[in-house]
């Protein structure tokens, strides 16, 4: 059955007439537009039995699909509401979940499916609700909930509605990941969409107060994550050979990525090595959005062991970036001498480095067996030079985007951007501001960025916080303000730091922890503080550094 809503395009329209003699295929034309909801109701009144697959028009459907996703709904009695894989589904993504992946041909369409279809047979996966793109319908479910809520404004979220109340009649809403179906997505209404989409969310809360809570309880345990990772095992590996980076969450993780775009600038492929879990998971995610996504091995078992080495050996890496020393573990190492990948080793968290003697016995066979040391800056390779005497330290900057700070103007604001979110910057911070208070009450502080307890630092007088904030939103954030002195990387020595960096490069004078001790001249007007200062004389110095100037 296919509606034509009323459809101003006459091609459209003379395209749709060609179907119109076929046995199998039923036209409803609508006198005019009556929306999404409007059509399926319309088109639901004139079934009397059997099944229903709400299709959109922007979809492109494997072979098959039908009868594979009317086999999940005899998985049991009480399936209501079916989904698909898609690139576009918002909850079933695929490859990156949760995020509107590229349409793809329709050959690539049927290979996925057929890769779905092989790599899932047989699995369902519990959802919180279905969406409505391609949205299979049980006779048993629509018998008792009837059509779709027209409460709602045009296009979004009667689908989620229909589903989360079939729920509450006992039906399950599942997805059948062995079944892809191809969603272009974001085709109607366009400008009007943000607006459509609040005011269904207001009227969704008022019905399901819990939706939202339960939404992000399943992205974060994202339960489909492991039919992805059985699709990605059975995908061909790419011709090129990648480079891996290895890496922690927390603010490493932003240098990691910085050097990820550095690679792919320079025509390169990337991968991440993200080791969650305390170290006993490495997560694989491609950096320019394709396969792998969602693969991961378990370090902690010799299955997983074994099946990170496999991988790695039909993956052919150039070679691995360790971004982390201190996270990065000695069986990876050890893995990648048993495939002679050779790995490097990043001068980045220098916390993390001990000097020896020391230094752990993993950091040195790891440093050992590393074929190169990386420092992304001059003061970065001061601070190795210490710690590793007689090693070869490498400089290897990493890309700078300074900010574009309106023209200096004598302003009274004192700029904070914090990177570590640690407990060292906090207290720094809330010194800091008692001490201006006393001493210079003229001066306010603006954190720009998030700390470990953003409400207590805002009880100060002088203290705005601006909660997070990315290197893209920097210059927004900071342009409305006087700002007439910055203060970055005051905690433990983080080298490469994109924020950091952009800071340290802007138009005004900057404070900052010299961890070359001297050793890397800086910009007149900066200061530079000694990072064997106690925090109280850290803090007289910023003070009268201010004054002085």
């Amino acid at each position: 059955m296919i509606v034509n809503d009323a459809s101003p395009d006459q091609e459209i329209c003379d395209y749709l007439r060609t179907f119109a003699k076929h046995p199998h295929v039923e036209i409803l034309t609508n006198p005019f537009n009556l929306g999404f909801v409007g059509s399926v109701n319309t088109a639901l009144g004139r079934l009397s039995g059997g099944d229903v697959i709400l299709l959109n028009a922007d979809t492109i459907v494997p072979p098959g699909f039908i009868n594979r996703m009317s086999a999940v709904a005899r998985d049991g009695d009480d399936i209501g509401t079916i989904v698909p894989l898609s690139n576009n589904s918002e909850i079933t993504d695929f490859p990156l979940p949760f995020h509107n992946n590229p349409l793809g041909s329709y050959a690539e369409i049927v290979r996925l499916d057929r890769l779905a279809a092989k790599a899932n047979k047989n699995t369902v996966i519990e959802l919180p609700n279905g969406t409505g793109f391609c949205l299979y319908i049980t006779r048993a479910c629509l018998d008792a909930m009837g059509g779709l809520s027209e409460s709602f404004q045009r296009g979004y979220l009667e689908d989620i509605d229909f589903c989360l109340r079939a729920r509450e009649h006992g039906f399950r809403n599942v997805c059948a990941p062995s079944v892809y179906v191809g969603h272009a997505g974001s085709r109607s209404f366009q400008g009007e969409k943000r607006a459509l989409v609040l005011h269904n969310l207001d009227l969704l809360d008022q019905r399901f107060p819990h939706v939202r809570a339960e939404s992000a309880a399943f992205v974060a345990a994202d339960p489909v994550r492991p039919a992805r990772q059985a699709i990605e095992r059975l995908m061909p590996i790419s011709q090129q050979r990648p480079v891996l980076i290895l890496t922690v969450p927390g603010a490493v993780d932003a240098i990691a990525q910085a050097r990820a775009q550095q690679l792919v600038s320079q025509g390169h492929a990337a991968i991440m090595l993200a080791l969650r879990d305390h170290g006993t998971q490495l997560c694989f995610q491609s950096v320019d959005r394709t396969v792998p996504q969602s693969l991961s091995f378990a370090l902690s078992s010799k299955a997983g062991s074994r099946d990170l080495t496999d991988y790695l050996a039909r993956l052919q890496p150039s070679h691995c970036e360790m971004i982390d020393l201190s996270q990065a573990p000695l069986q990876l190492a050890t893995v990648f001498n048993s495939l002679k990948i050779p790995f490097d080793v990043w001068i980045i968290n220098g916390a993390s480095i001990a000097a020896s003697p020391r230094q752990s016995d993993d950091e040195g066979a790891i440093i050992s067996a590393a074929r190169k040391i990386l420092a992304p800056c001059a003061m970065a390779q001061c601070f190795a030079s210490l710690q590793f005497r007689g090693s070869k330290i490498e400089l290897r900057e990493l890309p700078i985007s300074p900010l574009s700070l309106p023209q200096h103007t004598p302003g009274s604001c004192l700029a904070i951007v914090p990177v570590c979110c640690s407990a060292n910057e906090f207290q720094t911070i809330r010194e800091l501001a008692t001490a201006l208070q006393a001493r210079a009450a003229h001066i306010d502080i603006l954190v720009a960025g998030s700390t470990v307890d953003d409400e207590r630092l805002m009880s100060h007088p002088n203290v705005f916080v601006t909660g997070s904030v990315d290197l893209t939103e920097l210059n927004r954030v900071l342009a409305p303000h006087d700002v007439r002195w910055m203060l970055t990387g005051f905690d433990q020595p983080l080298f490469g730091h994109p924020v950091i960096n952009a800071v340290r490069r802007s138009s005004r004078p900057v404070a900052f922890l010299d961890w070359s001790f001297g050793a890397v001249p800086g910009r007149s007007g900066d200061l530079a503080m000694s990072p064997e200062t106690p925090r109280n004389r850290l803090t007289d110095q910023l003070v009268s550094w201010m004054e002085d100037a």
